[in-house]
């Protein structure tokens, strides 16, 4: 059975679908189309973070919420504007999807290429606006057009029964329980309001292309639908770590004409989802950089850190608690033996330091550290030895040319790590006693941290080929190329 619930006393009941479970609910909800759209899509966000990554808990206060929420949503006039934005046609339009500094670094270089009357950004986040250059035309997803509740209420209810029906026989062929369905109707309540008010904007704004972070977030699958429909172009950056579709979930079908590859790993890796390869172009990524900005000495007195001292750095990711305190236990034990270097726990930004209380009593000698205590490229600068189970983190280091560990202790697959094991060449340690001795190892036989990094480089070739401006060039061209061969429907 494919369904996985944990429970954790009577509130903590979680639950985690496989991949093909959660394309299957998207494919129950493309039947029938909402408006001439398949929206099965749209939910993407929703269905990683409360089905895939098992992070809703489905206690019946949140069940009671849900069962609320779908009833005031069904009348609920949502925040969209009746401003005129017919005087922005006939430019690009741009997604700035979160106020992160690496979605920063992948979007801002793009936009500061053209003049400010080239380009629209669109964001949910009025922090954007602050950002970009001066005179440039940013609108908030709460300022498009008002949504006719009227005629969303009859299309939504058109599409509902056939929904529910094809939504309860997927949850019950995976033993999901059939409050989710609620949930998820409740959602898609949400994005179908978003889809009309996606196409309204773009029938007022007319824009030459539509150029994304990420083509199947929750805002961006509303415009990248609405632009298809209009055979307006799309381009989609890849964000971050684009990896086979099982056992990930998220980053295939693609919605996006054009998506920019950092390299032929990504390119490769698109192939095997199925996407078409001349959709696939490699241009390097401009949020990638080879160099440390950041001394090493300056970084660690940042956090008081000896000068000379080796430093072993884990970087943990989001997944379930325990799994990631098992981890951290291991790191903990070996480091504990190696007193001649310095350890640290640097965590995810979406964890907190009381969730690893018992951990920093047990180990006074490791220092745990919040993930805004140092930037990346600090905590970066202050390692010579990156430690990660699955974490892009371990990705960085090696594109800093730091060596990489990957922690395998939990006896689940694999993404990030089973690729850095196979493709970077980097180590893989099983228990507490084989991290200690490889870290060992690395610090005393210069032939082992060589062939390491001989490695690692040729990984890091596959990975990205062009930085900085070199890829903000390669992504400008890729633009104006899906502008000049658009078929768009005549304005």
């Amino acid at each position: 059975m494919d369904l996985k619930i944990r429970t954790s006393g009577a509130m903590d009941k979680r639950i985690s679908l496989p991949p093909n479970a959660l394309l299957e609910i998207e494919e129950a909800l493309n039947t029938p189309l909402f408006g001439g759209y398949a929206v099965g899509v749209t939910l993407n966000d929703m269905l990683t973070v409360a089905l895939y990554d098992a992070g809703r808990v489905w206690c019946w206060r949140r069940r009671m919420k849900d069962s609320l929420r779908y009833i005031y949503q069904r009348f609920h006039q949502p925040a969209f504007s009746s401003n005129d934005f017919s005087q922005y046609k006939d430019r690009i339009l741009f997604t700035w999807l979160f106020d992160v500094p690496h979605l920063k670094a992948l979007v801002l270089p793009i936009v500061e290429n053209y003049g400010h009357d080239d380009y629209v950004v669109t964001s949910p986040f009025a922090s954007i606006k602050t950002q970009v250059p001066d005179n440039s035309i940013v609108i908030l997803w709460d300022e498009l057009p008002k949504v006719d509740m009227k005629a969303w209420r009859k299309e939504f209810d058109r599409c509902l029964l056939t929904w529910r029906h094809r939504l309860n026989q997927v949850l019950e062929k995976h033993s999901v329980p059939p409050y989710v369905t609620k949930f998820l109707l409740s959602r898609l309540q949400v994005q179908t309001q978003r889809l009309m008010a996606a196409s309204q904007f773009l029938d007022e704004i007319k824009p030459k292309v539509v150029v994304t972070e990420f083509d199947r977030n929750a805002h961006s699958s509303c415009l990248m639908l609405a632009a298809r429909k209009r055979n307006i172009p799309t381009v989609t950056m890849v964000h971050g770590a684009a990896l086979k579709s099982h056992p990930s979930y998220g980053a295939a079908p693609i919605l996006a004409d054009y998506v920019c590859c950092w390299g032929a790993r990504h390119k490769n890796v698109f192939i095997e989802l199925g996407v078409n390869p001349e959709q696939l172009v490699i241009t390097g990524c401009q949020a990638v950089t080879r160099k440390l900005v950041v001394k090493q000495d300056i970084a660690r007195l940042k956090i008081g850190l000896p000068a000379d001292k080796p430093v072993v750095l884990l970087a943990t990711s989001p997944i379930k608690l325990e799994y990631r305190k098992k981890y951290t236990w291991v790191f903990c034990t070996a480091m504990s033996n190696l007193p001649e270097m310095s350890a640290i726990v640097r965590l995810h930004p979406a964890e907190n330091m009381a969730e690893y209380k018992d951990l920093i009593d047990e180990f006074p000698k490791v220092r745990f550290l919040p993930n805004n205590a140092m930037s990346k490229e600090e905590s970066l600068a202050a390692a010579d030895v990156v430690v990660s189970h699955e974490s892009g983190f371990g990705t960085d280091a090696l594109l800093r040319g730091k060596l990489t560990v990957i922690l395998d202790v939990l006896n689940i697959p694999m993404n990030i790590g089973k690729e850095m094991v196979e493709l970077a060449g980097c180590p893989c340690v099983k228990e507490s006693g084989e991290l200690e001795s490889v870290i060992r190892q690395i610090s005393v036989d210069v032939n082992f941290r060589n062939e390491l990094h001989a490695k690692a480089e040729q990984y890091v070739l596959q990975y990205c080929n062009s930085y900085g401006q070199g890829a903000v060039r390669n992504v400008c061209r890729l633009i104006d190329h899906a502008i000049d061969h658009s078929e768009r429907k005549p304005t």
